[in-house]
């Protein structure tokens, strides 16, 4: 059985703030959680712990994606390895 991952390195908070305007955008892993293809795993890396435990409050309620399927993992250094290493779900 194929597994399809959706890995993001620098997933920040999840939003962006346009600083002119203070429009609100969806970021790279809110984009990835609302696609119609679901991914077997989430793992959103980011090496800010702020930035981390602000996507982590974003709710999985509001996408259709199991919560045990989303990992976040705190990554300053060769992220790919702890993410396949050291996963900490939400």
């Amino acid at each position: 059985m194929e597994i399809i991952a959706y890995l993001d390195c620098y997933a920040g908070s999840g939003q962006s703030r346009i600083p002119d305007t203070n429009e609100i955008l969806l970021g790279s892993p809110l984009i990835a959680l609302s696609l119609d293809v679901q991914f077997d795993h989430y793992v959103f890396c980011e090496k800010n712990q702020k930035r981390l435990e602000a996507c982590k409050n974003v709710s999985p309620n509001d996408f259709l994606v199991q919560r045990s399927s989303i990992f976040m993992v705190i990554a300053t250094i060769r992220p790919f390895r702890l993410a396949m290493q050291s996963p900490k779900t939400l």
